[in-house]
């Protein structure tokens, strides 16, 4: 069992390394987009389907309540709790529809199963002239191909 557990974290420390040296630029990129969106008044959306959407409510709340610092909070709306009540497929797209601006930033967390809602949302933000940025699981192509990846 001790054997398995120090496997186990083993295995986490060589994920956390490959994907500090893969990915690191692109989530510096990320939140410079992010800052500048923010200093310029402008708005974070967040959403996500399966476990991505409690990412998306994670980094929503952190930004809206703060993270280990006291500061006031900054303009951020979740569009999973935005469009609760809606259970319909265009669910974020709508509620982009009418809140989002140009130069907003939507965050995108897909957990896989290239969701259409997430589709949806991610052309409404498109035509909006938004910044799209999206973290998604390998398998979410469709998702991907709509951000141009």
């Amino acid at each position: 069992m001790d054997q398995q557990i120090f496997k186990h974290f083993q295995d986490v420390i060589e994920t956390t390394m490959i994907v500090g040296d893969v990915f690191s630029k692109p989530i510096a990129d990320a939140s410079h987009k992010i800052a500048a969106a923010l200093l310029a008044g402008n708005t974070i959306f967040s959403c996500g389907e399966k476990s991505g959407a409690l990412v998306a409510q994670l980094f929503n709340d952190y930004l809206a309540y703060g993270f280990e610092l006291d500061r006031p909070g900054f303009v951020a709306l979740n569009l999973n709790k935005l469009s609760d009540s809606n259970s319909t497929e265009n669910h974020f797209a709508q509620s982009l529809q009418v809140h989002g601006n140009s130069a907003d930033v939507l965050v995108v967390v897909s957990a896989g199963g290239n969701s259409q809602a997430l589709i949806g949302a991610i052309e409404t933000a498109i035509d909006k002239n938004m910044t799209v940025l999206l973290l998604s699981a390998a398998t979410d192509d469709l998702v991907g191909g709509h951000c141009g990846l």
